[in-house]
């Protein structure tokens, strides 16, 4: 038989034993957790990454958009009102002249236009000047395009550059369109958006025509 003291030697190393492994178990234990928070770290790190790359595709993009929308306005249309309206026309001390007024119906003058291809387009420009006796709102110019057999191959057209265009201001105006080989001239004529016809008294057209 064993002594007491037999049972308690065996006893504490029995008991020793289970600590040792209960120590085991729980060294293992957090090691996986830390494992577990490593790969968490990870997996985190990877969604920021994603997430910044997001940002920045959206940041290239929306510049991008812009670019290209600053592109179009500055190639397509002119400046509304750049100057004030009255600066070129109003009368003052100094003796400017005073707006020239139709009296035979027509309420604008053209003063000047031409058309030039630059770049693959087809450009309209010119002068026209408010010879009515009051503003005129969205005034449009259109210009059409014909070949060689006058026969019409499209046409395009843009607001003047001042909206309204008082009773004797003369304004800018530019059309452009894609270019066609088989433009071989082009025509211009005005009208409000709402689609009606303007008067215009062309450069060939005198006082009393």
């Amino acid at each position: 038989m064993l002594s007491d003291e037999e049972k308690r030697l065996i006893y504490e190393g029995e008991k020793k034993d289970q600590e040792e492994e209960e120590k085991l178990d729980d060294d293992k234990l957090d090691d996986d957790k830390k494992e577990e928070r490593k790969k968490e770290g990870k997996n985190i790190r990877k969604v920021d990454y994603y997430i910044i790359v997001l940002l920045l595709l959206i940041l290239i993009l929306s510049a991008g958009f812009h670019v290209v929308f600053y592109y179009y306005q500055t190639e397509t249309k002119l400046p509304q009102n750049p100057v004030p309206p009255s600066a070129s026309y109003a009368p003052t001390a100094q003796g400017n002249p005073a707006p020239q007024v139709s009296d035979d119906g027509y309420k604008l003058k053209l003063l000047e236009w031409h058309w030039v291809i630059e770049q693959g387009y087809a450009i309209v420009e010119g002068e026209v000047q408010n010879i009515s006796s009051s503003p005129l709102t969205n005034v449009n110019v259109v210009a059409a395009f014909y070949d060689s057999n006058k026969r019409l191959i499209k046409s395009a057209e843009n607001i003047i550059a001042y909206s309204p265009i008082l009773a004797g201001q003369i304004s800018l105006f530019r059309v452009k369109t894609i270019y066609s080989p088989d433009i071989a001239n082009t025509s211009i004529d005005f009208k409000f958006l709402n689609g009606e016809s303007i008067p215009v008294k062309y450069l060939f057209q005198t006082d009393g025509l």
